[in-house]
């Protein structure tokens, strides 16, 4: 297991690596305006993801039950990729119609012609269509724990996606090159995926053949249909601050705002490893009756992943300044972006804990709590950001997003213990595996912070940054019971010497 998840993090590692390195280029070349499009060209793919309608999962957790064949595998994949290809028809006809009226109604544009700017979201549309479809495989490839195979496509792809566009984008500095290259590099990537997974299934699964079959709908339909309505509400209710933003806020604000978010996606990233990892994992021991282990597994990832995200997200809270000008170099945008930082950074470390619990939830088929949680969600925010963003901006949208998750964290952690983890994990245990690791990186954060650092240049401040940032997930680390730290240290040394 420790093998899936160092595979998994380091792909997710790249993709925190490709945000530092490539986004203040991209706003060096094509300037902020163009960079706030981009922004909301990830809204709008978040938000399309839900039409994903569960199947990506599905895929995962029924590919990781021990008790299916390899023929139910195989026409469970006939049947979920024949419904992709009419999903992804679907993106490209609604990106195609809608694109220039979102353009020109809703983004508050300042000099980019908003024709041009429905062209950019033409782009993205099919680019969208073909990333849900690649990562529909890499979930089959997940499902069946090739997690290093899986995480190699999605590094490779990263790699070509975020960096060789720099090349292009060198020479001639518009986003339409931008949104080429990008749909271009994701069209390869899927078809590399699904000739991966076919090479993994065996010689049957090679060829595409359209085929829906009711009966598999059926069997897999109420967890799909389940994961639909979870991903439906959760990716409106997740970019609801960012809707607001672009609809009521000049784009550059939207810019200025999705820096901050950029930053404090590196928690998810940082803890979406572990889920990738403990879905299938749990899935296996649940299908198994093994509950005892699947609790242990619960707890070790529990004390781990929140020392790692206290660490993170206390260092960015409390050096926000510090954090941006070394990524940016730009103390303008430092200026708007800094204030709303800590703000979101906690939101997001508390949805990241939730990463947890919820694969639980789906490794046991189970969906409600995620469904009616994020309705209620989506019912309270919706009024909390207009009046928020009307009334203070960037930094209301920022405080309703971290007053969410930190009324949703506590609720959500409570229910899937009632169901799924009764009796096996104390309230005490819960808190003491939660409060310290960001107790602790607070304090700590608190004394460093103290350290003059006013004048030091960009490559000086990343050093202490980077110092800061090792000091301070050291301390957490004591956290951890001496057992497991033992193992977690150990276990470099012994892949070396196998």
């Amino acid at each position: 297991m420790l093998k899936n998840l160092a595979a998994n993090a380091l792909g997710r590692f790249w993709s925190v690596l490709a945000n530092y390195l490539f986004i203040p280029i991209y706003i060096q070349l094509l300037g902020i305006e163009s960079y706030a499009i981009i922004s909301f060209s990830l809204v709008l793919v978040a938000l399309a993801a839900a039409l994903d309608a569960g199947m990506t999962a599905t895929l995962t957790c029924e590919f990781a039950d021990r008790r299916h064949t390899d023929a139910d595998r195989r026409g469970l994949l006939q049947t979920l990729e024949s419904v992709y290809l009419l999903l992804g028809a679907l993106i490209v006809a609604v990106f195609f119609v809608s694109a220039e009226a979102v353009a020109r109604r809703w983004l508050q544009l300042e000099n980019l012609p908003p024709d041009e700017v429905g062209r950019y979201l033409r782009v993205v549309g099919v680019g969208l269509a073909f990333q849900m479809v690649a990562n529909f495989y890499v979930g089959g490839l997940l499902g069946l724990e090739r997690h290093v195979m899986a995480n190699a496509l999605q590094v490779a792809w990263g790699m070509a996606r975020s960096a060789l566009v720099v090349l292009p984008l060198l020479v001639w500095p518009s986003p339409l090159v931008f949104f080429g290259w990008q749909t271009a590099t994701t069209v390869v990537y899927a078809l590399v995926a699904r000739w991966r997974l076919a090479g993994v299934l065996g010689a049957g699964h090679r060829g595409f053949r359209f085929r829906v079959d009711p009966a598999t709908l059926r069997r897999v339909g109420a967890f799909a249909g389940g994961m639909l309505a979870i991903s439906a509400v959760a990716s409106v209710n997740g970019q609801f601050d960012r809707l607001v933003l672009s609809g009521m806020l000049s784009v550059l604000d939207l810019g200025y705002y999705m820096l901050a978010v950029a930053l404090a996606q590196g928690l998810l990233t940082l803890m979406s490893p572990v889920g990738t990892v403990m879905l299938p994992r749990f899935a296996n021991l649940y299908s198994a009756g093994e509950l005892d282990r699947a609790v242990d597994l619960f707890r070790n990832a529990l004390r781990g992943g929140t020392i790692v995200i206290g660490a993170a997200a206390m260092t960015l809270c409390f050096h926000a300044e510090e954090v941006l000008f070394a990524w940016t170099g730009n103390p303008a945008l430092v200026a708007q972006a800094a204030p709303v930082l800590p703000y979101i950074v906690i939101g997001t470390a508390l949805l990241a804990l939730q990463v947890l619990p919820f694969s639980v939830a789906i490794a046991n088929g189970y969906t409600r709590i995620n469904v009616v949680m994020a309705i209620a969600a989506v019912g309270l925010s919706l009024p909390a950001y207009v009046l928020a963003v009307d009334r203070y901006g960037m930094l209301g949208a920022a405080a309703v997003w971290m007053t969410l998750q930190a009324v949703a964290t506590p609720i959500y952690f409570a229910l899937v213990h009632r169901r799924f983890l009764p009796g096996r994990l104390s309230f005490g245990q819960y808190v003491l595996a939660l409060a310290p690791p960001f107790a602790v990186a607070a304090g700590a954060n608190l004394l460093l912070q103290e350290v003059p650092t006013a004048g030091l240049a960009r490559g000086a401040m990343l050093l202490w940054l980077a110092g800061v940032a090792l000091a301070v997930l050291g301390i957490t680390g004591f956290l951890l019971p001496a057992a497991l730290r033992r193992r977690v240290l150990q276990w470099p040394l012994r892949r070396a010497a196998a």
